[in-house]
């Protein structure tokens, strides 16, 4: 069923915002609570049309639990709110309006914290890959996964190196030399970025190809 998921706001209250769902009109329901004696009236600051929005309320709020100041209401920026409603919504979307809210410091707010997320995933893979290593020195899937990891936080030469030991461990990993090709593109070796990628193309490795072609043009 759709409905409404949306942020009011008002004066009288600064810096906190209310985020709650609706089956009408968020609109009407702000016109509702001006007559609850505020000295000011509540503005709908966003608002966004969702399949389940009790569901997505829900999930926001726990989100942003730290943040609590009431039942549905939250000590943090409409912005911060949105970027934290975008992420449970995802592509869902049949109609978003940004009434009073800023568009772009929503998105960018959500873009750092996806980009904080893939951070803390590649550190993950890092050390998850590391164990392995400890356990199996001669993985050399693990190896080339760490250096695709580094390889995330511009750790080309770290990429390089693990890349190396992988394809001593296993020649045959093409996804190694795919790997340590892009690391060597990335700093500028382009004779061995092209060596690498030919390698990985010829062992039937797809990204490879793709790789070599885009590089050759």
């Amino acid at each position: 069923m759709k409905g409404w998921v949306y942020i009011i706001t008002n004066k009288a209250m600064p810096g906190i915002i209310k985020v709650g769902f609706s089956m009408q009109d968020p609109e009407l329901l702000a016109a509702e609570l001006d007559h609850t004696g505020s000295p000011h009236p509540y503005i709908v600051d966003y608002e966004v049309l969702v399949d389940e929005p009790h569901d997505i309320e829900q999930k926001v709020h726990n989100r942003l639990r730290n943040h609590r100041e009431g039942k549905e209401w939250f000590r943090c920026t409409t912005e911060e709110a949105i970027a934290t409603i975008k992420e449970v919504v995802g592509a869902n979307i049949y109609i978003e309006q940004f009434k009073r809210a800023d568009r772009e410091k929503a998105e960018a707010i959500k873009q750092q914290r996806e980009y904080e997320e893939e951070l803390r995933r590649v550190d993950r893979t890092i050390e998850d890959c590391s164990k392995a290593i400890q356990l199996n020195p001669n993985d050399a899937d693990a190896y080339n996964n760490r250096g695709d990891a580094y390889a995330h936080k511009g750790q080309y030469d770290r990429t390089i190196k693990d890349c190396d030991k992988a394809i001593q461990l296993n020649p045959n990993l093409a996804a190694a030399y795919y790997n340590r090709g892009l690391a060597y593109k990335h700093k500028g070796q382009y004779d061995k970025a092209i060596s690498d990628f030919q390698t990985a193309c010829d062992m039937g490795f797809e990204e490879g190809c793709m790789a070599l072609q885009m590089i050759l043009e």
